[in-house]
């Protein structure tokens, strides 16, 4: 158990090492997860059993993925009785087909296209939240959580990338407020400059006030 817990996590490092984004990093968990159900319950795998039959010519990584999309398909969610949606499992096979390349395992996609045809993606308009539903989230928020939301309405941050905000990244001294997304926490490597509203402002004023931060990062107690 401790050597898939330990590729698994090797995996992970690099991919965040690679994006810099703890967003891209808990997706992919996610998915590597969801994998290890799937060997536990259906094939009565680990990820080691898993890759010693696959390196030993006795089981094709491809008919693994080909159940696993099975699997994938007829697992009944919070939101679906039928399976996940066209988008989880393209992601989740993507992810989990990296993840065994990764290990040493040669899957291409021209075979994979061969053997089965993920599902086409479906996009579907989804209304926003409304100002009033904000509003009322902010109002019953601890100042923490409050800051945050306002940051990233008005900036348009995700959440991944605002807690790995340091207080020196934020600039007070110019109007609107500038944040400086640094080099090494972007997929580009690219430094970003973005601005928050005044109302981002003052609520991040008011937090870095009440609480008297000592620390190098805004939200995060430590960085790992």
């Amino acid at each position: 158990m401790q050597l898939q817990v330990d590729r698994i996590e090797q995996y992970l490092e690099k991919k965040f090492h690679i994006s810099h984004s703890f967003d891209t990093k808990t997706v992919y968990r996610t998915a590597l997860k969801k994998f290890t159900e799937f060997l536990r319950t259906r094939k009565n795998y680990s990820i080691e059993q898993l890759l010693n039959q696959i390196f030993e010519k006795s089981l094709d990584p491809l008919d693994v993925l080909d159940e696993y999309y099975t699997f994938l398909s007829s697992y009944p969610t919070r939101t679906k009785r039928n399976g996940y949606s066209s988008e989880a499992i393209n992601s989740y096979i993507r992810i989990t087909k990296d993840f065994l390349n990764h290990q040493g395992c040669k899957i291409y996609n021209e075979d994979m296209k061969m053997k089965f045809h993920l599902p086409k993606r479906v996009s579907a308009y989804q209304k926003g939240v409304t100002k009033e539903a904000i509003n009322r989230v902010i109002r019953f928020a601890n100042p923490k959580l409050a800051t945050i939301i306002l940051m990233a309405c008005s900036s348009g941050m995700r959440i991944g990338k605002i807690i790995q905000l340091k207080i020196s990244d934020v600039d007070f001294s110019v109007s609107p407020t500038t944040i400086i997304f640094r080099a090494n926490t972007t997929k580009t490597r690219e430094t970003r400059i973005i601005h928050i509203s005044s109302e981002a402002t003052n609520a991040l004023k008011d937090y870095l006030a009440r609480y008297d931060l000592q620390k190098e990062y805004l939200f995060l107690r430590e960085h790992s």
